[in-house]
Order: C-alpha cells, then sequence, then structure tokens
C-alpha cells in the first residue's frame, strides 16, 4: 500500500484511479434520487407510509430501548403493520423482517451518540437513514451492473448504458427514494453475481474461495432481508456448480457459499424466534397480526359454494391474477417493459455457445423471476397497497435487465434499434415518476404513473 502510495504521489499512475464511465450512472442516480428522497420532500411523520414507520420504529427501540418491540418509539405505524410474540401478549412488534432495521440502527446509534435523534430532528436522521439503506445501495448497484458488463466483453459507453438501463429502467430507483427492503435485497443480488463472476475468474484457488464466502454473505443477507430473494440464495447456487472446476471443488466451492452465508442466517435467527416462535417473520403469522387486512379474501372459493358454477376455476383465477401482476395497473409489463430485453437477452445466452457458468446464471435469474411471480400469483396480491408498480419484483428487476446487454453485442437493424430505445424511454420515465411517489395511493384499477401524475396536478 505505501509502495504504492508514493508511486502516486511521484507520478501519473499507470492506470486511472477512477473510470468515468463507471462512475456516470452512479453520480446520475445520486443526482437524480437526493433531491427527490421523502424526508425530504415529505419530512411529516402523517406522510410517512406504514412501511417505513414500522421500520423506523424498530430502529428508534433498538437504539433507544434496546428491544424490537415498537410500544415505546414515538412512530406509530398501523394496525396492519404490527404482530404480537404469541396470541396472548400485548407487546407490539414490527411485522416485517428486523434484519435491516438491526443493520441500520448501527448508524442510528452514532448519530444518536452525536445528538441526531428522531425526536429533535426527524427529517434529518430518516434522510440519513434512507440515504444508507436505500439511495446509496442503489448507486452501488449501478456500479456493479457496469462491472458485470466485461461479461459480455462491452465497451465502456456500453457498459454504462446497460448499467443506466438497469437501473433507471427496471423500477430500482423508484425505490431508491424511500426505505425500504426491495432496494438493498436487488443490490445485494448484484453483488451475489459479481463475486461469482469474479470466483470463476480468480487465478487462485484461495482467491476463489474468499469470493465464494463473498458470495454467500451478500446472498444470505438480501435472503433476510427481502424473504422473496431467498429463490436467488438457493439459484445462484447452481452456478458454482457449473463451473470449469474439478468436481470436489465445486462441492467445495458450495460449502464454502453457504457457509458465507450462515452469519446472515444466524443473524436473522437469533432476532426472529424469539418474535414469532419459528423463522418466520410477523407476515406470515397471520394469527399474530393485530388485525385482518379486508383485503386478504382468498378469490377461489371453496368446494361447495353455491356460486361456483358462475365463477372461473382455479386454474382460470390464477391465470387471470397472473395477467394482473404482468399487465394490470400494477403490471411489470405495463411498467417496465425493457425487461423484455432482459428475456430475451436470457433467451439468447441459453441458446448460443456461452460458458456453461453464464448459461446457469442466465437460467437461475429466470427461475428465480417466474418462482417470485408464481409465489405471488398463489398467495393472491394485494394491489390495495401503497405501492408504485409492483414492488414485490424489485429484487429480480435490475438482473433481469442486465441479460439485455447480450443483445448489445450484435448488429440490429435501424427499426430495431429505435424501438428499442423508445421501451427505454417510456420505462426511464415510469420510473422517474415512481420515484416522487414510491408509496403511491392508487384508485382501484388506476395506473400507478397515471396516479403519481394525478397527484401532482392536485397538488398533493
Amino acid at each position: 500500500m505505501l509502495n504504492a502510495l508514493v508511486h502516486w504521489y511521484r507520478g501519473e499512475p499507470d492506470q486511472p484511479y477512477v473510470r468515468p464511465w463507471g462512475l456516470a450512472t452512479p453520480v446520475l442516480v445520486l443526482i437524480v434520487c437526493l433531491p427527490l428522497l421523502r424526508p425530504l420532500r415529505r419530512p411529516e411523520v402523517t406522510l410517512m407510509s406504514d412501511n417505513e414507520l414500522a421500520r423506523l420504529a424498530t430502529v428508534q427501540s433498538l437504539v433507544e430501548h434496546q428491544t424490537l418491540a415498537i410500544d415505546q418509539s414515538s412512530f406509530r405505524p398501523s394496525p396492519e403493520m404490527v404482530t404480537r410474540i404469541h396470541a396472548t401478549s400485548s407487546a407490539s412488534y414490527s411485522k416485517q423482517p428486523p434484519v435491516l432495521a438491526v443493520l441500520l440502527a448501527g448508524p442510528y446509534w452514532l448519530m444518536h451518540r452525536f445528538g441526531l435523534t428522531f425526536d429533535k430532528n426527524m427529517a434529518l436522521a430518516s434522510f440519513l437513514l434512507t440515504l444508507l439503506g436505500a439511495t446509496l445501495p442503489v448507486a452501488m448497484a449501478a456500479g456493479l451492473i457496469y462491472r458485470l458488463g466485461r461479461l459480455f466483453e462491452l465497451r465502456r459507453p456500453w457498459r454504462t448504458l446497460l448499467a443506466f438501463a438497469a437501473v433507471f429502467g427496471s423500477g430500482l430507483v423508484s425505490y431508491a427514494t424511500v426505505l425500504n427492503t426491495h432496494a438493498p435485497a436487488a443490490a445485494l443480488i448484484l453483488a451475489t453475481c459479481g463475486s461469482l463472476f469474479h470466483a470463476g475468474m480468480a487465478r487462485k484457488r484461495s482467491q476463489s474461495h474468499a469470493w465464494l464466502v463473498l458470495a454467500g454473505m451478500v446472498a444470505g443477507l438480501a435472503a433476510v432481508i427481502d424473504f422473496s430473494a431467498f429463490v436467488f440464495l438457493f439459484m445462484l447456487a447452481f452456478v458454482i456448480l457449473a463451473m470449469r472446476w474439478p468436481v470436489s471443488s465445486r462441492v467445495g466451492g458450495v460449502a464454502w457459499y453457504m457457509f458465507g452465508a450462515m452469519p446472515a442466517l444466524a443473524l436473522h435467527t437469533v432476532l426472529m424466534v424469539p418474535v414469532t416462535g419459528d423463522l418466520r417473520p410477523g407476515f406470515l403469522h397471520s394469527e399474530l397480526l393485530r388485525t385482518q387486512p379486508a383485503s386478504t379474501q382468498v378469490l377461489a372459493l371453496l368446494p361447495g359454494d353455491e356460486d361456483d358454477d358462475d365463477r372461473p376455476s382455479r386454474f382460470g383465477q390464477a391465470v387471470i391474477r397472473a395477467a394482473d401482476c404482468l399487465l394490470g395497473a400494477h403490471g411489470l409489463l405495463t411498467h417496465f417493459p425493457i425487461v423484455l430485453l432482459g428475456l430475451g437477452g436470457i433467451r439468447a445466452v441459453l441458446h448460443r455457445n456461452w460458458p456453461a457458468a453464464t448459461k446457469t446464471m442466465a437460467a437461475a435469474t429466470l427461475a428465480g423471476a417466474l418462482i417470485i411471480v408464481a409465489a405471488h400469483v398463489g398467495l393472491v396480491p394485494r394491489w390495495d397497497q401503497p405501492m408504485f408498480a409492483a414492488r414485490w419484483f424489485i429484487p429480480f428487476l435490475p438482473l433481469t435487465v442486465f441479460w439485455s446487454g447480450v443483445w448489445l453485442r450484435n448488429k440490429q437493424h435501424a427499426a430495431v434499434w429505435a424501438l428499442a430505445a423508445a421501451v427505454l424511454a417510456f420505462s426511464v420515465i415510469v420510473t422517474i415518476l415512481g420515484a416522487t411517489n414510491p408509496f403511491v395511493q392508487v384508485r382501484d384499477g388506476e395506473f400507478t404513473a397515471y396516479a403519481v401524475v394525478r397527484q401532482w396536478v392536485a397538488g398533493r
């Protein structure tokens, strides 16, 4: 390290320490998102979403009262966001997974030591936590996409464009302005892929093991922050089995990967079991919720229902819900059609002569996305929740758009470029609209981007 500093001081470095193309998209993320952070634009507690209130309440309780219980917190989320330690308990807990709140409790503890508390300056404290918990992870995700673009042997300007499309066209930037689990989970999934990429490129096996442990650590952290990321914790392990290593090294690599994931899983276990009795967070324990949401009605009718002949079959209802997830008012493709280019890139990787590990990573992306969509279709999604688009899909969208880099490798007709540019422009505009109000309240069946514009016009 000392030699590197001396060399830099005495003359120009052999290689630049900063890549302008690599920093372009992360800097653009900060330029766009910082003025739009919810605590800066709407600092009042009454304008916070229940999602943020519950998480900030847990952070405050951890630092100021050394407990996960939020009864003594100055934040008061709605009863729908609150769970109990058991059916007869009076203690209140957030129904969200607690690991992100524990991670944010560290910075808040430091702020608390310097006199910056929620009671004294709630807007600034929540601004800094949002910056650390959502905005910076999205900026880092842009840098990771740029780095991963080397997989496609793209030039730097094309890798910058790919990073821009992945974060600004996938809806990730929409959730970079509020405190939530989806944005950091998406960044951690990308970090997992980047670590696996470097593990496969490492010249020494010890270096590969270090990268695999890091991959497991970030994958495990993503899984316990956002439960939908559990799919990728297991799916991406198959990438290690597809690497060009001896069988024993591949099996050992999976062991190193799972070893890296253990600390995050252990932390979740220690925090969650005393509250709910098992590894499931409160939102998966309907019997512990303070109130039962009115919209959690199961759409499928039970056998013997009198109106069964007038309703679609169970399969028909599932098809309708799937179409709603993809093409409805909160639909994936109606908001971010750039995902189609990513799916086309996955198809190209799977049908061409790519390394087995690359094909496996592409297949894991597609399989993970399909499992998450199918899970939400089967669980009957709650479209009445305040949210822009379908926020449950945010963790896998940037990785899916990343695979459109395969499409950039080939020459395309001018009409194809024009269509791709139009699709990207639409996705970017919708994403930026969402960044102004990610937890937007919409009317039944209302397109969420239109709801944001309508509220702008109404001055809300």
